[in-house]
């Protein structure tokens, strides 16, 4: 029987043989088909899923995602790749070509498809710089536990009458 597996291209939707994966090789030199349930459980993997990919059939999911990936790729690319998932969702339905949000999402996300840029700017993300000093430490406190579970409420307590900041009623 011929075996499948899907290659872990994120872009490219072709099949190898399965002996290429670990289980796969392993199951299928050492064992009968009756132990191969045995093996799954012991190693956390559903049996269906080895059988299933044995098949080398894919998922009914997994071919409406090639087909709606194609629809987003073109919708996309149509927009100028200016479309987010929200509006590729919207082009998507008003083209009468069902899908859910969070599928469209999850596709754009999975391939590295993503909208523009707002109004020009950058995406922002936080990076620590490497060459950065860290805060120091004006209060002096050492939140370090002498033992586990330890509670360290009471270490903190002066911290709270520190921060506090009286405001005057107003007039």
């Amino acid at each position: 029987m011929a075996h499948f597996a899907r290659k872990a291209s994120a872009s490219s939707a072709c099949w190898s043989p399965a002996h290429e994966h670990p289980l796969a090789r392993f199951s299928e030199r050492n064992f009968s088909p009756a132990r191969v349930e045995l093996i799954c459980e012991t190693l956390g993997v559903s049996a269906s899923a080895y059988y299933q990919r044995a098949t080398g059939k894919r998922s009914a999911r997994q071919l409406a995602d090639e087909r709606l990936l194609v629809e987003i790729r073109r919708v996309h690319r149509e927009n100028y790749e200016c479309y987010g998932s929200r509006r590729v969702w919207k082009q998507l339905g008003r083209e009468g070509i069902d899908g859910a949000r969070c599928t469209v999402e999850r596709l754009m996300a999975g391939h590295g498809i993503q909208g523009a840029k707002r109004r020009g700017k950058p995406w922002r993300t936080t990076k620590q710089d490497p060459a950065g000093a860290d805060a120091p430490d004006l209060v002096e406190r050492d939140f370090s536990a002498e033992a586990p579970n330890q509670d360290l409420r009471e270490q903190t307590r002066g911290i709270q009458r520190f921060t506090f900041v009286a405001v005057a009623p107003r007039p």
